[in-house]
């Protein structure tokens, strides 16, 4: 009994990983819905930020951006990615850049411009500043 709670737990444990690392929420068919598809995106680039962070001791610049989880940018020497596998991972549902923001508290937050690709409307996606 005790070895198929473990066999249950882990298969749950392993598809809950898989769910937040690995499906695609734009063709995986999680969401038909963009917006939420968007939302989605932007949780899931929690993940490669913290671990940026953990690795030098800070959030990518401004001018570094989501870039920095792809390539290092700074040539520094701590750098161990690529944190995300290409760069539809820091785009939205409509296939346009997230919009990266490292405010002054040292604090991050992402933006999609929304369905209208403007910055600023109504329809703007927003994950709220994320603190260390």
């Amino acid at each position: 009994m005790a070895n198929a709670m473990i066999i249950f737990f882990s298969a749950v444990m392993i598809g809950v990983w898989l769910y937040f690392n690995v499906a695609d929420p734009k063709d995986s068919g999680l969401s038909n819905n963009k917006s939420e598809q968007t939302s989605i995106i932007l949780r899931k680039l929690n993940a490669p930020l913290e671990s940026f962070r953990i690795h030098h001791g800070r959030y990518p610049s401004n001018e570094e951006g989501l870039k920095a989880l792809l390539e290092n940018i700074a040539k520094d020497s701590k750098w161990k990615g690529p944190y995300v596998s290409n760069t539809q991972e820091t785009q939205d549902a409509w296939a346009e850049p997230i919009q990266y923001s490292l405010e002054a508290d040292g604090s991050y937050s992402l933006r999609s411009r929304g369905e209208d690709s403007a910055l600023d409307t109504a329809d703007d996606i927003l994950l709220a500043p994320q603190k260390k």
